[in-house]
Parts: structure tokens; sequence; C-alpha cells
């Protein structure tokens, strides 16, 4: 007796070929970066750095989680983020964006400067558990506010606008508290310097080297 052996047809062939290019497309994109914001405003250069290679930025790109950013010399760029969020990045600076999630039951983000000058303006609708800035020497945490932080080779300065910043050393051995119209300096390997209120100069110097013209 001849014994009929059933082999997979091309229809079924297909089909499990799309069934795994379906799968497979559904992980790539759940693993792949999620969109966080766009540019609403650049003066000079910026660039993107991406798992794709570096590219130039332009008013209406879009900005991911994992990107980093760098401005050129006499540069800026403001960067709205998706919870109604502005970010200014100064010129000659460099920001990772590793992390952003708002959430109304308590998001959470990290930064991190790693050269130069930002000014962040969180809007004040409660969707921030922790948004935290780091650099090299200090971390800067808050929840809804505005200020401006400065990262240079050894010391970090961080300036509050309007709320309130809490502002470590990086290890997190001390911590200070700052209102609207105080600094503090972070130097390595040092504890935050005591709430001072800066100076009219140096505070409008930090305030304009992170607004657009």
């Amino acid at each position: 007796m001849l014994r009929t052996v059933r082999r997979p047809g091309l229809a079924g062939a297909v089909g499990a070929a799309f069934l795994a290019l379906s799968l497979w497309s559904a992980s790539a994109a759940a693993a792949a970066p999620a969109p966080i914001g766009e540019v609403l405003a650049l003066v000079g250069t910026a660039t993107v750095t991406r798992e794709s290679g570096s590219l130039p930025l332009a008013e209406g790109a879009v900005v991911f989680a994992e990107d980093r950013v760098t401005t050129g010399v006499s540069s800026r760029i403001e960067i709205g983020l998706s919870d109604g969020s502005t970010l200014t990045i100064g010129e000659s600076s460099r920001v990772f964006l590793p992390r952003f999630a708002p959430n109304p039951g308590g998001g959470n983000a990290l930064l991190e400067l790693l050269e130069g000058i930002l000014r962040i303006d969180l809007m004040p609708d409660g969707v921030w558990r922790s948004f935290d800035v780091r650099t090299y020497t200090a971390v800067a945490s808050v929840r809804s506010t505005e200020w401006v932080i400065e990262a240079k080779t050894a010391t970090t300065g961080i300036f509050v606008v309007r709320g309130q910043v809490q502002v470590t050393d990086r290890v997190g051995r001390g911590a200070v508290l700052l209102d609207a119209g105080f600094g503090s300096d972070v130097a390595f390997g040092a504890l935050p310097t005591p709430a001072k209120r800066w100076g009219a100069a140096r505070a409008a110097s930090a305030v304009a080297r992170t607004s657009m013209p």
C-alpha cells in the first residue's frame, strides 16, 4: 500500500513566514525608543545621535527617548516634550535623554547633561513622581518647576527660576533644597553648597543663554 505524505503547501509556507515576520515586527516595535517630543525652534546647528548614526536637527524633527542631542557654537534648541514641558539647550552642549515617561499616576524621567547648559520648564500638572537631571558631579530632582543647570568639567551650577529643586552630589551624600531665585554649586567630590541667592548678573546670564531669541 502506498502511503501519502502531506507536505506544507505554498500557502502554508507563506502563512508561517508572514506570522514570523509579524512577530518580529511587533517585537522590534516594542523595543524601539518612544517619541518624546519635537523641535520647536532652532538657532544655529544641532545634531542628534542614535543607533543609526548622527543626523542634523531642524524645526519639526521628532525627538526620541535615548537620543543624544548636541548643539554647536552660538546655537540653541528648544524641544517641546509630550507632556507640554519644554527643554531649551544652550550652545556647545550635549544632552542624553535615556528615560521620559510621564504618567498621571506618577511618571519618571532622567536626563543627563554631559556638557553645557540647559533650562527645563516642567508643566505643573502632577504627572511626575520624579524628574532627575544628572551631571558628572550632581543630581537635580524636581516634580514641576523651571530651572537652569550648567555642567562644566568639574562643577555643576543649578539655579531655580520657579518652584523648588532638590540638589545632591552624584553619590547622594548630601542634599540642599533650592527655592526660586536661589542656586547651588556642586564640585567634583564635594557636597552641594548651601542655598544662596544668585546675583542679578549671574542669574540673568543663565536665563539668557537658555532663551530663544
